[in-house]
């Protein structure tokens, strides 16, 4: 739990904005704002700095019972950022602004800390009330995030799947890829002898299924559409950290799904050509 709170507050300090937030302080208030007394390296004295608070009052921890050591946490953050004109400005108001951008970009993010493999999924920032002190003024925004811990594995998020049709590079977005490898042996016909028995295996077949939010793909699409020439060959590409595996693929099934409201999704089933 600690780590979490670490990581969301150093990612939130990353900035080249001079803005400062941090935890667990005793604060005191000055006449115009939130400030803490911080003590100066290397001198007895103590310089005045302004923080953004930063809580972690909702923690629920869901466990699993496989190795791997899965937690699903469901965690709010609060901050109290202070907001300089009457109303939300980003252009003036560089802290709740700062706070937007980060927030953003831990949606989808996996990463390693402590040994620990961590993915996100986080909502916009939700203000949940406003106070005033002084002469500042102050929003309290709420963070809420879905986290999921392992202690040993991988996320979907950790492989990077591409499709390439002669010059044309695809990175979709996907929702879901799956491969299955499949060995081919003698057929029944074939007698058995020494060097030619049921059992061995004579070659391996591919497979691969694909399900992708539509994004302009056009190529794709003329697959759906029943449109595409039937010997088109696509390069389907995986990158799993350092290790690249690529082949050669025809498209044996496509399909669409589109729902009201719902984002268009394409899905594919890929045969490696032999």
């Amino acid at each position: 739990m600690e780590d979490l709170m670490k990581i969301f507050v150093d990612e939130l300090n990353d900035n080249t904005l001079g803005l400062i937030y941090d935890g667990n302080f005793i604060f005191q208030f000055h006449d115009e704002k939130l400030t803490v007394l911080q003590q100066v390296p290397g001198k007895l004295v103590f310089t005045e700095e302004e923080y953004s608070p930063v809580g972690m009052p909702v923690k629920e921890c869901t466990p699993y019972s496989e190795n791997n050591g899965r937690k699903d946490w469901l965690i709010e953050y609060n901050i109290l950022a202070r907001i300089h004109g009457s109303v939300y400005d980003s252009t003036v108001d560089l802290d709740y602004d700062n706070i937007n951008g980060k927030v953003a970009a831990f949606n989808g993010l996996t990463m390693t800390y402590n040994s620990k493999r961590y993915a996100f999924k986080s909502r916009p920032p939700q203000e949940r009330g406003y106070s005033t002190f002084g002469n500042s003024k102050y929003i309290l925004l709420a963070v809420v995030m879905n986290v999921t811990e392992l202690t040993v594995g991988h996320f979907g998020q950790d492989s990077s799947i591409g499709i390439t049709c002669g010059a044309v590079v695809y990175i979709p977005d996907v929702i879901e890829f799956g491969k299955v490898a499949t060995k081919r042996y003698y057929t029944a016909d074939k007698k058995s002898t020494a060097t030619n028995d049921y059992n061995t295996p004579t070659g391996r077949s591919m497979s691969f299924s694909l399900k992708i939010n539509y994004n302009n793909e056009s190529i794709l699409l003329t697959e759906v559409n029943g449109k595409a020439a039937l010997d088109t060959k696509y390069t389907l590409t995986e990158i799993f950290a350092t290790v690249t595996t690529t082949w050669t693929v025809t498209c044996e099934q496509a399909s669409e799904i589109e729902s009201k409201n719902g984002v268009k999704k394409l899905a594919f089933i890929f045969k490696e050509c032999l």
